[in-house]
């Protein structure tokens, strides 16, 4: 199993649960034991960055949305704001949220009729998989894989997982994802939103991009494997006009950084 299958699982069996300390600190321990399954690793990491980011029940427990990285909060970004959006229509799932794919970017910002951060580099790209999940009440998340290929090359869609299979590149050892929060209430924004990554990240630096965006660099430490030549997976982390977005792939800190300074209204 992915561990996109297992985030995903776990985003939706477990969307309800508020994460007390005590399983916190489980998920501490587990992810820093040197012999622990890498698919118990994996799936610790998810529930730690899913159950804490993604409803209101568990977003209660904060007055803030904040990024913490083992408990320590990131320095502090732009605030998110309340945003108006239509409603999604779509079938309901069993805790009354829409779920919905859409074939590309534009048609995702065309359906929801606000501005949303692009960059030229996800041009022409036919292998996005745009995924929107929401209540349609106080929050709105949307994911989109393969969202900057750069050099990956020969993709190849495997149905029964329902993803795409790919070769490296120089430059991106993967492509880069994309996550967008929104919040749509005000009890939402009055709760907050704190995404906590627990045991396997740790925080790289903060950054001035060039539009004046302040993003947060976070890296993934799980994979003992890698070599100099295969960068660990980063995290960019901003919020531009209330809205949270979150960039993240395989590849070096000055690639990710050249990918911020090209984010734009298109």
């Amino acid at each position: 199993m992915r561990k996109d299958d297992i985030r995903e699982i776990i985003n939706t069996e477990l969307n309800m649960i508020k994460l007390d300390e005590a399983i916190r600190n489980k998920i501490r321990e587990k992810v820093k034991e040197k012999n622990s399954h890498r698919l118990l690793r994996s799936l610790a990491a998810c529930a730690a960055v899913v159950i804490l980011g993604t409803s209101t029940v568990v977003a209660g427990c904060y007055v803030i949305s904040r990024i913490t990285v083992n408990d320590a909060a990131l320095p502090e970004l732009e605030k998110m704001d309340v945003i108006k959006l239509p409603k999604i229509e779509g079938i309901s799932n069993t805790y009354n949220r829409v779920e919905k794919e859409y074939p590309d970017y534009c048609t995702l910002k065309e359906e929801l009729g606000i501005p949303l951060l692009d960059s030229t580099l996800s041009a022409d790209n036919p292998n996005m998989l745009v995924h929107l999940n929401t209540d349609n009440k106080d929050f709105l998340m949307v994911t989109i894989d393969n969202f900057i290929p750069g050099d990956t090359s020969n993709y190849q869609y495997i149905a029964e997982e329902s993803r795409y299979s790919y070769e490296h590149g120089t430059l991106y050892y993967s492509p880069v994802s994309l996550s967008i929060d929104i919040m749509l209430s005000e009890t939402q924004q009055s709760n907050g939103w704190n995404t906590d990554y627990l045991g396997m990240y740790q925080f790289v630096e903060n950054y001035t991009s060039s539009q004046g965006y302040r993003v947060n660099f976070i890296e993934d430490t799980s994979d003992t494997s890698i070599s100099e030549n295969v960068p660990s997976e980063k995290c960019a982390i901003l919020v531009a006009n209330g809205i949270r977005y979150t960039f993240k792939g395989r590849v070096s800190l000055a690639t990710m950084k050249s990918l911020i300074d090209t984010l734009e209204y298109l």
